[in-house]
């Protein structure tokens, strides 16, 4: 069991990389408790000119829950270490060129009872939605940079079993996108989700 009751990265191999890194024949059947959460890793990214991450065949077991806050007031600055987001394989993505998943599967259950968050800084206000997927959790960008311009995320003959649940994003394979972002594309090839 792998658990956090801060806002980092929790996971059953990596709780949070950066740079090229490629994950092959992994499994994870552990709990993972926390968010960002992955069964394999939590949070990738933070390296706009060069990371990317690979994951073939990996595996996912484990129940996924994610832990975060309420809090109304924390600084839009920093929102990016806000995002909730939770996956069978990977939880969330920020500042990358290339996200993909391929031949991976996640029986484990992928649990999400966050609300919408609501920050405040300098009268602005950032809404921030909970996601949940059954391989990947979601992917976001900094505030006002051009980050992720012309990047791509990729599931390529992925399988999710595990039934994935949440009050806002939710999806078998994908929870959810923040702020238009991933400008290459979204691509999902040969995927299926057998979960209610």
């Amino acid at each position: 069991t792998a658990d956090s009751t801060r806002l980092a990265g929790t996971a059953g191999l990596v709780g949070s990389a950066t740079g090229v890194c490629t994950f092959t024949d992994c499994m994870n059947r552990g709990a993972i408790n926390g968010s960002p959460a992955g069964g394999i890793v939590g949070v990738m990214g933070y390296d706009t000119d060069a990371s990317s991450f690979t994951f073939v065949n990996c595996h996912n077991e484990g129940k996924i829950t994610d832990v975060g806050t309420d809090d109304t007031n924390m600084p839009a600055t920093q929102v990016i270490n806000f995002i909730t987001a939770i996956g069978g394989i990977g939880g969330f993505a920020v500042d990358f060129k290339t996200v993909s998943f391929e031949s991976c599967t996640n029986k484990g259950a992928v649990n999400s009872t966050l609300k919408a968050t609501r920050t405040k800084s300098n009268g602005d206000i950032v809404d921030v939605y909970p996601s949940a997927g059954g391989i990947f959790g979601t992917h976001a960008r900094h505030t006002n940079t051009n980050a992720n311009e012309g990047a791509t995320v990729s599931f390529t003959s992925c399988v999710n079993n595990g039934a994935v649940d949440a009050i806002y994003n939710a999806g078998g394979i994908m929870g959810g996108s923040n702020d238009g972002i991933a400008a290459g594309g979204t691509f999902f090839i040969n995927c299926t989700n057998n979960a209610d």
